[in-house]
C-alpha cells in the first residue's frame, strides 16, 4: 500500500542530539523545467485530494472529477466524474490501496454516497448511500473516515464500519447504549485501527478499536489541564496523535500521542522558540491537519513565514526536540517524502524564482548528500502545493489550484532510490 508521501529506501539513522540544520553549499542550484504537465481542464478547481498508486499512477481529485496520469510520461489514463446532476466530490481517502481508492460524493454538496474507485480503470467497484441523522441542516456532510482497509461512518451516536474492499458491513455500535453512554467527537481509521475521541461523562478520552471487528483495545483520558473549552483535533490515527488548543488567560497548544498500548507519551508544545507548528495541508477550504511520523520521530512544518524555523523534529517517546531546519523567506514548506533516512520538503522560494527541494536527515537534521538539496525546480511552479510525491525519477507536484494552466506537474530529479 502506498503511503501519503513518496518512499525513499534507506537504512535507519541514529543520534538524537538537538541540532540546527543548515543549508548545504556543496552543489549549485540547477534549473529543472517540468518533464511533463497535465493541462488544467475547464472545470478544474481546488484540489480535494490525490493518490500515488503503486508508484506508477498519480490521481488528482477536485470537486468535478478524478483524473489519473502515468507518473513517468504524464499520459492521461482515465477520468471519473460523479454521476448525477450537480454531483460533486467532497472527500477522498488519504491513501489508495494497490487497486482502489475511496471517494465521497453527491448532488449539490449533499455528499451521501461513498464509493470505491478502481485505480486501474476509474470505474466504481461498489458504492453505498449514507443516511443523515433526523433534523440535519441542509448541506450537512455525513461524518465519514475513508480508508483503504476499513471505511467508517457515523449517524448520530451510531458508528458503522465496512470493508473498503467489497463494501461488506463489518460491524455497528451505538455509543449512546454503551455503559456509560458516550458522545463521539472526531474519529479516524487507518491501517486496520479506529481512533475515537469520546466523552463518557468524565471528560474527553481517546479510544482505540480494532477497525475490522469493533473490539475495544484501549481507553485513555486526556490530561485535564487546559481541556475546558478546548478544541481537540485528531491529527494521526496509527499511532494516535491529538492536538489540543484553547484560548483564555492560560492558552494551551499541545500535541499528545499514545503508544500501541494506549499509554500517554510526554506532550509536545505547539509553539516554542521554533515558532508555531502548522500541520495543515491542502488548498483553501480543503485544509486538514496531517502529522508526519517516522518510527518515533515527529516532523512538523512551522506556520507561514515563521522567522525562527521551517521544520522541527521531535522524539515522540521523550517529547524532546531533536532538531530544527532554518526558516525560509517563502513561507511554510511542504513535506513530500519521509523515511528512516531523510525527510524531503518543497520550499516555494520567494521572489518568483521557482521552487526547490531540501532534504534533511530524519534523526539528526543534517542536510543530506542525495544530490537534491539545492536543485531548483525552476519557474514552472512556485506553489502553494496541495501534495507532492517522489515516484522513481519523478517529483510529482499537485498544486493547490491550477497553476500556469496545469493541474499536475512532474520534474526529473537528480536523486535515486
Amino acid at each position: 500500500m502506498d503511503t501519503t508521501r513518496g518512499t525513499l529506501a534507506g537504512p535507519t539513522s541514529s543520534g538524537s542530539a538537538k541540532v540546527q540544520a543548515t543549508s548545504t553549499t556543496a552543489q549549485a542550484p540547477k534549473n529543472m523545467p517540468a518533464a511533463w504537465s497535465a493541462p488544467a481542464g475547464g472545470d478544474s478547481a481546488a484540489v480535494v485530494g490525490s493518490w500515488l498508486v503503486n508508484g506508477k499512477t498519480i490521481v488528482r481529485g477536485d470537486a468535478g472529477a478524478l483524473k489519473a496520469y502515468d507518473t513517468e510520461t504524464g499520459k492521461a489514463l482515465w477520468t471519473f466524474q460523479p454521476p448525477g446532476q450537480g454531483a460533486t466530490i467532497c472527500a477522498m481517502s488519504q491513501l489508495a490501496a494497490p487497486n482502489f481508492g475511496m471517494v465521497q460524493y453527491g448532488p449539490n454538496g449533499a455528499c451521501t454516497t461513498v464509493a470505491a474507485i478502481n485505480t486501474d480503470t476509474g470505474k466504481p467497484l461498489w458504492n453505498t448511500t449514507l443516511t443523515l441523522p433526523p433534523g440535519s441542516a441542509p448541506g450537512t456532510l455525513p461524518a465519514v473516515s475513508l480508508d483503504s482497509e476499513v471505511t467508517v461512518w457515523q449517524v448520530g451516536t451510531t458508528v458503522t464500519a465496512w470493508a473498503s474492499a467489497g463494501g461488506k458491513q463489518l460491524w455497528t455500535t451505538d455509543l449512546a447504549k454503551a455503559k456509560p453512554a458516550c458522545r463521539l467527537g472526531q474519529f479516524g481509521s487507518q491501517d486496520g485501527s479506529l481512533a475515537l475521541i469520546e466523552d463518557c461523562g468524565t471528560g474527553p478520552i481517546v479510544a482505540m478499536k480494532d477497525a475490522h471487528t469493533g473490539r475495544d483495545l484501549w481507553h485513555t483520558p486526556l490530561p485535564p489541564d487546559g481541556l475546558q473549552g478546548a478544541q481537540i483535533t485528531l491529527v494521526h490515527t496509527s499511532p494516535v496523535m491529538v492536538h489540543v488548543t484553547s484560548q483564555g488567560a492560560q492558552p494551551v497548544d499541545r500535541y499528545y500521542s499514545f503508544d500501541p498500548s494506549g499509554k500517554l507519551l510526554p506532550p509536545i508544545d505547539g509553539n516554542g522558540d521554533y515558532g508555531d507548528l502548522d500541520l495543515n495541508v491542502g488548498s483553501q477550504g480543503q485544509q486538514h491537519p496531517l502529522a508526519d511520523l517516522q518510527d518515533n520521530v515527529f516532523i512538523a512544518p512551522t506556520a507561514d513565514k515563521d522567522a525562527n524555523a521551517s521544520l522541527v523534529a521531535f522524539d515522540l517517546t521523550s517529547g524532546h526536540q531533536l532538531w530544527q531546519a532554518p526558516a525560509t523567506a517563502s513561507g511554510p514548506v511542504t513535506v513530500v517524502a519521509l523515511n528512516q533516512k531523510w525527510v524531503t520538503v518543497f520550499d516555494g522560494v520567494a521572489g518568483g524564482s521557482g521552487a526547490r527541494l531540501l532534504a534533511y536527515q530524519t534523526s539528526g537534521g543534517g542536510p543530506t548528500t542525495t544530490g537534491i538539496s539545492k536543485e531548483t525546480l525552476g519557474p514552472d511552479w512556485s506553489g502553494p502545493v496541495a501534495a507532492g510525491y517522489i515516484a522513481g525519477d519523478r517529483v510529482i507536484v499537485v498544486p493547490a489550484a491550477p497553476e500556469k494552466g496545469a493541474d499536475v506537474l512532474a520534474f526529473t530529479w537528480g536523486g535515486g532510490q
